[in-house]
């Protein structure tokens, strides 16, 4: 396929509409986390040696003299100067030496390049190769005549009928057991194969068998990788596309002694971004973060005060893709701050302090109001102890505003306090908000910035319980003797909660009210529950009995859990034993046998009471 200007405009068809299809089915196009690139020299430089862009400074020196020349191959449109190297197919190529970076045995592995060869004469001429001349040995692509070539070495992938003298994208993958080879973003043909590399060697231009096989023509961008690249990535190599789209919408966030940049995420997986800086309004930049980044934000604190700082992103996973937006931020030591980011209150507990500090002087004349602010007055609230304003107020407030004149030195200290308020519900730790504001007349040098506000969390004080006055000792009688006690919550419900209360013996004892629903407003107040006895016409005793508190369906959650207690009564017995008739011995009392026979009949009638059997006339 050559590569003339219709083939190149279809190739950036393909590519882009690849790159739109991205958005929908990235999972195809990006696979492992980072780009697994292990070597990559864009061939641009204009001398020895060729530097390596992947950071594992695999440069190589330039033998016997190739030249330096633009324009490079023509599609690509990524971040590249446009020169490439040429060669004479003679003795000319780079020397790598024997980089323990490129990988090695059966592991996964591709290999790309551009090239243009000046003739498609019969001979053997190398793109690049590394490895070992032995059978399997080796990875390597370039071409024999016409034929393209992917190998291992001696043990190859071929593709008849296909070098021109136009240039072209080659790549070779590896997966362990599998060899593809593909050209201008197509898969060309493929094979089993048993590769075993041997890392001895390691050139662009020629083949590591140390014959005089050497590329006649040029070369530009070559890579290698620790994985296999998909197809979709290799394809958008080819139209040009040195990695994914470039990351929108990036913004820079001056702070004190730091810059917070932050942009919309590149779709795809596997993405990590490249963070670059410069002092100079579009570049050079230097790299900050390369490769490893998986976040969209990212702080700067590396910078200084009052220097503007440019920067881009640039999104990576088979190379790195174009460069961001430009944001732009000037980091500087604003005039007011306070001395904390974050606090924690405690539902009426004792007041949390900050300050409020001044870097900047308040000048003779001037005058710098301040307005401490919080979002939810029923979480937290704020109380001054500033120059020339009263002591903090019992009842704290949601917004103070006082006015501090000059003049004051740099580092005046404002204290203020934060009081947690006290709720009755069951609400658990509450965030609010602290902020700070101000204005100053006349407005220099205090102009231009916001204060961050402080994120404050009120820690929840209260424990859901059902109170019981008594829950043992209650009496009631067959008289009508009646019992109390009371119920009452220790927390207001965040919904109506209904408690029932049951007699475990209604022929003992019965209770009211039944049940009884605690709300917001009267669940401190709580109910007087009643227990009244009830009379019988058994000669019983006292009998023991319980009344049983149990809560209705429903309810609030902070209740779910609670189990009410059970509340112990006993009812005392009116029956009284009926008299027995004198069994008199001789005008002397009971005696002997009469005796005996007495105390059997007093038993007999008891009996009798308890078993009903006997009734009162």
């Amino acid at each position: 396929m050559s590569r003339s200007k219709s083939g190149r405009v279809l190739l950036y068809a393909i590519g882009a509409t690849i790159l739109a299809a991205t958005v929908g089915h990235s999972r195809a196009f990006f696979q492992a986390a980072g780009t697994g690139i292990v070597g990559y020299w864009k061939l641009d430089d204009t001398a020895s040696p060729s530097v390596d862009s992947s950071g594992n400074n695999i440069s190589g020196t330039w033998q016997n003299g190739p030249t330096s020349m633009s324009p490079g191959a023509p599609a690509i449109v990524f971040p590249n100067s446009p020169g490439c190297l040429s060669f004479n197919g003679t003795d000319q190529y780079i020397d790598f030496g024997n980089p323990v970076a490129l990988p090695a045995g059966t592991s996964p592995r591709s290999m790309t390049g551009w090239a243009k060869s000046t003739t498609t004469a019969a001979g053997y001429r190398w793109i690049m190769a590394y490895g070992t001349g032995g059978t399997g040995q080796a990875m390597f692509i370039g071409m024999n005549g016409t034929t393209l070539y992917g190998g291992g070495y001696g043990d190859d992938i071929t593709v008849n009928g296909f070098w021109d003298t136009n240039w072209h994208h080659i790549a070779l993958t590896y997966d362990g057991t599998t060899a593809r080879l593909y050209a201008d973003g197509t898969e060309r043909a493929n094979a089993a194969k048993n590769w075993n590399l041997v890392r001895t060697l390691a050139y662009i231009g020629r083949q590591v068998n140390g014959a005089a096989e050497y590329w006649n023509g040029q070369i530009d961008d070559v890579r290698v990788y620790n994985r296999v690249l998909s197809p979709a990535e290799i394809t958008l190599m080819s139209s040009g596309q040195s990695g994914p789209p470039a990351p929108t919408q990036l913004t820079a966030t001056a702070g004190d002694g730091q810059v917070t940049l932050n942009w919309t995420a590149t779709p795809g997986t596997g993405i990590t971004y490249n963070v670059r800086r410069s002092t100079v309004n579009g570049g050079p930049y230097t790299t900050l973060v390369a490769s490893n980044l998986n976040a969209t934000t990212y702080v700067d604190t590396t910078v200084t005060n009052g220097v503007t700082y440019y920067y881009v992103v640039s999104a990576v996973t088979y190379g790195e893709g174009p460069y961001s937006n430009q944001a732009t931020a000037t980091p500087f030591k604003p005039p007011i701050v306070l001395d904390t980011t974050a606090l924690q209150t405690i539902e009426g507990g004792a007041p949390v302090p900050f300050n409020i500090v001044f870097n900047n002087a308040i000048a003779p004349g001037q005058s710098v109001t301040l307005t401490v602010q919080t979002n939810v007055p029923t979480e937290g609230q704020v109380a001054a102890a500033a120059q020339g304003q009263p002591p903090a107020p019992a009842v704290s407030a949601q917004t103070i505003v006082f006015t501090i004149n000059g003049p004051q030195a740099v580092g005046l200290a404002i204290p203020i306090q934060v009081y947690g308020i006290d709720d009755a519900f069951v609400d658990g730790n509450k965030p609010y908000t602290v902020t700070v504001t101000y204005s100053a007349t006349p407005t220099g040098p205090f102009t231009g910035f916001t204060i961050p506000a402080i994120n404050c969390t009120n820690v929840d004080n209260d424990v859901a319980g059902i109170a019981v006055s008594r829950t043992a000792g209650l009496i009631t009688s067959e008289s009508g003797q009646a019992d109390t006690f009371s119920v009452t919550l220790a927390t207001s419900p965040t919904a109506p909660l209904t408690l029932n209360f049951a007699s475990t013996n209604t022929a003992e004892g019965t209770v009211l009210p039944p049940s009884f629903t605690f709300t917001s407003g009267n669940y401190a107040t709580g109910v007087t529950v009643t227990v009244t006895g009830v009379d019988d016409t058994v000669l019983d005793f006292n009998v023991a009995y319980q009344i049983t508190i149990t809560k209705a369906a429903g309810g609030p959650a902070e209740y779910a859990a609670v189990v009410p207690p059970t509340v112990s009564v006993t009812n005392l017995d009116n029956e009284v034993p009926p008299a027995l008739d004198h069994v008199w011995g001789g005008g002397c009392g009971l005696l002997g046998v009469e005796a005996l026979a007495g105390l059997a009949l007093l038993a007999a009638v008891r009996r009798r009471y308890r078993s009903g059997t006997l009734r009162r006339k």
